[in-house]
């Protein structure tokens, strides 16, 4: 897979623990359309870079429809601080850390 610098940004975001809706307003003007976000966000966790997993057990198993609805009902692209709407545990795995190693050594090495 080919990872750009906007790919490292996001994977940045996600080692941080930013929960979806942060990633969602913070980088969805920078796609064509909102499910631009979405689709590469499923793509990274189809490459194995991240998993995405219920926060509870109420919440559905996640899926590329399932976060555009939430979004969309949400309105989560443009509204950062609401915490309405199904969670979902984002975390990056070794190999998506790995894409983002320098930029925290750089950071706290500094």
């Amino acid at each position: 897979m080919n990872i750009t610098e906007l790919d490292k940004e996001i994977l940045e975001f996600i080692v941080n623990g930013e929960p979806w809706h942060i990633i969602c307003g913070a980088f969805v003007d920078r796609f064509n359309q909102p499910e631009e976000l979405i689709h590469k966000i499923f793509n990274f966790a189809k490459e194995g870079l991240i998993v995405i997993s219920p926060s509870n057990n109420e919440t559905p198993v996640p899926t590329i429809e399932v976060f555009q609805r939430e979004s969309k009902k949400y309105n989560w692209y443009k509204d950062t601080v609401c915490t309405d709407g199904l969670w979902y545990d984002i975390d990056t795995t070794d190999k998506g850390f790995e894409f983002v190693k320098d930029r925290f050594e750089e950071k706290y090495n500094a």
